[in-house]
């Protein structure tokens, strides 16, 4: 469950990450202000009923593209701050309950993040640096089988076991760090360009 979390909310950074960069990127925020200032020229051409030119109406068209990726951003925000409140305030409440959190299994009895970490970039490297997230993991499994632990095995809400879902988590840091790509296509794990696959 704890890694499910970590993977949840490194999702959830990416997401708040990408919004921001929207929201802040100086070229955005120079498209909407001429934005604004070809409005005006449009506004005053349709009232003198001069026919707007269609370059001109196109280059708005293109803006207000820019202008609404703004919006999203911002609204994609707004609701971040809002269920992180609503998590928050949730998370005070259990600090002021009674209730005796019972202490999972340690982490210390599954196969070491570590060790994932290195499976991952053997895996992808003897694949040729590029394959589907399943057949990553099912060559994991093999590689794994003989030393995964009862907590490896444990399966969550999804009914994944509990060593997927933190070599899930584990992809997620290697994107981090460089070592593999974060724009590959869906369901796809690949090596970054200069990547070892002995790093990790």
């Amino acid at each position: 469950m704890v890694d499910e979390v970590n993977l949840l909310f490194d999702r959830l950074q990416g997401v708040i990450q990408d919004a921001l960069e929207v929201i802040e990127s100086t070229v955005n925020a120079e498209k909407i202000a001429q934005l604004r200032a070809l409005r005006v020229t449009v506004t005053g051409l349709e009232k003198g009923n001069i026919p707007v030119p269609s370059a001109l109406a196109d280059l708005v068209a293109e803006l207000e593209q820019t202008e609404k990726e703004q919006a999203v951003a911002q609204a994609t925000l707004e609701a971040c701050r809002g269920r992180l409140a609503g998590i928050n305030d949730l998370l005070g409440k259990l600090r002021h309950s009674r209730t005796v959190i019972r202490h999972r299994a340690s982490s210390n009895a599954c196969v070491p993040l570590t060790e994932l970490s290195r499976l991952i970039l053997e895996t992808l490297g003897e694949l040729g640096g590029s394959a589907h997230a399943g057949d990553v993991l099912d060559l994991i499994h093999d590689k794994l089988k003989d030393r995964l632990q009862p907590d490896d095995l444990e399966p969550n809400s999804q009914g994944l076991p509990r060593w997927r879902v933190r070599t899930a988590h584990v992809r997620c840091r290697l994107v981090e760090q460089g070592l593999l790509k974060n724009d590959s296509p869906k369901f796809v794990w690949e090596l970054a360009e200069g990547a070892d696959a002995g790093e990790g």
